[in-house]
């Protein structure tokens, strides 16, 4: 899904600042809902004849992003990061991810060349990592898409117990992400006991056909799906027994698209927005000036519909206020009001800037046309008056300021209470 954004900037102050003024805060959501997974697509690991990642969003009309997966040098993988993951290591012989005959694992100490160099080996302390990190994967509301479940094509060795670990977006272990795959006489370790291999326990069997040797095709491959029980910004395998590596179908031959390792992807906002709700986040931090809160109400449609609510995410982060909500949704009108204080005012005002962001305009806010609001009128606003603000775009993109109480406070300071009405299809920028 994708989706737009507003940015509210105070005038006079440039883009990057009003969207990379970090560390003043923590901005916090006063009425919190229960967040909700949107659906965005899976992320696949292609080995054999073809050796990539690619992003697919799940929309017919939107291309594909492909993210190269080769060598450099013997068999070190390149890149090791790029539009949609980066790779990382761990080993005792100052590993780096390698990349071999269609296996994914860690080169490292003499594993310079062969089968090896694909492995990920317990004998040798190695870990593989992969985060989530590209552009292409930014998420509708605010941060990277994560990985909700994971089928992975993993090649074992000597009987392999496989550690998988899930990660926050920093790359940190998340408590009580922590998934095992039991392999060949492994399996017999399992406290759970014997598995099927689609079960939804943490713990999981697979007994390869050929777990030792050299490579034995798709027999000593295991299916590994898991079900994160939050979603992930990465994972780290770790063989605590034996070796594995990370595959894409490769060894499957003629059914290589069948046995991809793919991962579901999923965008994660605040909660649910419906007609006739107020949602409100609040700023904990300091500067001037500073926007302190900010409130969005959702009207009926432009059209009158009231069923139905849509996923939002709204943050304050000090010196601009973030409203997601998706693009699909183009009907929806919303009344904003944001709340700032101003310990050195200037007179008049600063006032506030849109920033439509795609395309990227920065655009002044008037106040509301008499055609465009009246407020002794049932419903109080026409959307059918307003005047496009971004002609370009295929919907109605408009917002206007209905009110604005400034009031003096006896340190000299000045708290504003503006108000606008807002319809439109916003995308990457913030309030």
């Amino acid at each position: 899904m994708k989706a737009r954004t507003w940015l509210v900037g105070l005038s006079g102050t440039t883009l990057l600042a009003t969207v990379g003024v970090v560390g003043l805060g923590t901005a916090t959501v006063a009425n919190a809902t229960t967040p909700i997974e949107v659906a965005a697509g899976t992320v696949t690991i292609s080995t054999g004849t073809t050796d990539s990642i690619v992003y697919d969003d799940g929309v017919a009309a939107t291309p594909n992003v492909t993210q190269a997966l080769g060598t450099s040098g013997k068999c070190a993988l390149s890149p090791a990061s790029g539009s949609l993951v980066a790779w990382s290591s761990t080993s005792t012989a100052n590993g780096a991810p390698g990349y071999y005959g269609d296996s994914i694992g860690v080169s490292s100490g003499n594993k310079t060349n062969g089968t090896a160099c694909s492995q990920i080996n317990q004998d040798a302390g190695e870990s593989l990592a992969l985060r989530f990190t590209g552009t292409a994967l930014a998420g509708a509301f605010g941060a990277t898409l994560r990985a909700t479940s994971a089928s992975l094509d993993l090649e074992v060795k000597s009987n392999a117990l496989v550690v998988l670990q899930g990660l926050d977006a920093a790359g940190a272990p998340i408590t009580g992400q922590v998934y095992k795959l039991y392999t060949g006489s492994s399996t017999a370790q399992n406290p759970n006991g014997p598995l099927a291999s689609d079960s939804t326990n943490a713990d999981r069997n697979c007994t390869a056909q050929s777990d030792s040797g050299p490579d034995s095709g798709a027999n000593d491959n295991c299916r590994w799906i898991i079900d994160f029980t939050t979603p992930v910004s990465g994972i780290r395998i770790t063989p605590s027994v034996g070796s594995a590596d990370l595959e894409g179908g490769g060894d499957y031959g003629t059914a290589a698209a069948t046995n991809r390792t793919t991962f579901a992807m999923v965008d994660v906002a605040d909660g649910e927005f419906c007609v006739g709700a107020t949602q409100t986040a609040t700023f904990s931090g300091t500067g001037d000036p500073l926007i302190d809160s900010s409130s969005v109400t959702r009207l009926p449609d432009t059209n009158g519909n009231t069923a139905g609510c849509i996923p939002y995410t709204l943050t304050v982060d000090g010196p601009s206020v973030s409203f997601r909500k998706p693009a699909d949704t183009p009907l929806a009108q919303f009344l904003i009001t944001v709340d700032r204080s101003i310990t050195a005012p200037t007179n008049p005002v600063d006032a506030l800037l849109i920033d439509w962001i795609n395309p990227a305009e920065i655009d002044p806010i008037g106040w509301c046309p008499d055609a465009v609001y009246n407020p002794a009128s049932t419903p109080s606003f026409n959307p059918a008056a307003a005047t496009d603000m971004v002609p370009s775009t295929s919907t109605l993109e408009y917002t206007c300021l209905y009110s604005s109480v400034q009031t003096l406070q006896g340190d000299g300071s000045v708290n504003v209470t503006d108000r606008f009405y807002l319809v439109g299809d916003p995308k990457y920028g913030a309030f």
